[in-house]
């Protein structure tokens, strides 16, 4: 009973969507992340000792992009949604903060080396991206669905940054 209920919520949510919107704002987000991974130059810091389960550079950048995308998707179609409440303002500033978070964890981790920061921008990610998931279960069913690989994608970042931290700080 409860899957039909669920279905029924996904349809009626996939009536209500602007494409244009969502690929614009998942565009524009993804470019956002681009830009800001590969800007700025320098060198790397190179870390001795990977924890256990560290997935290759070109799966963390494949999952970081899939992140960037996913989050300006829902936010994409969650602007293009009907209604405008107090809860609507407080939902919108936490996609700006997720995006921010997630969007400043390659810079400091990877360029400036600064691991504990990038532990608490991680674990501030994961809690912003949990809190966004209850608010859009509420509020929108499809938006709050479309956050869960960006919640998995945060504990595993949090995971790895504190390994990273146990084993090389």
């Amino acid at each position: 009973m409860k899957f039909k209920i669920w279905k029924q919520r996904l349809k009626a949510s996939f009536c209500r969507l602007h494409l244009r919107a969502i690929c614009i704002c998942a565009g524009i987000a993804l470019l956002l992340g681009v830009l800001i991974a590969v800007s700025g130059g320098g060198r790397y810091p190179v870390f001795y000792c990977l924890p256990k389960g560290a997935l290759p550079t070109f799966f963390v950048l494949l999952f970081w992009g899939l992140c960037f995308a996913l989050l300006g998707a829902s936010l994409g179609a969650f602007l293009f949604s009907h209604g405008c409440t107090r809860e609507r303002t407080q939902i919108l500033l936490l996609f700006v903060f997720a995006l921010t978070l997630s969007y400043a964890w390659i810079p400091i981790v990877y360029k400036a080396g600064s691991l504990f920061f990038g532990l608490l921008i991680s674990l501030l990610l994961l809690g912003t991206v949990c809190l966004l998931f209850i608010s859009l279960c509420k509020y929108e069913f499809l938006f709050a669905v479309s956050l869960l690989p960006c919640g998995f994608w945060a504990f595993y970042i949090s995971y790895y940054t504190f390994a990273l931290l146990l084993l090389n700080g």
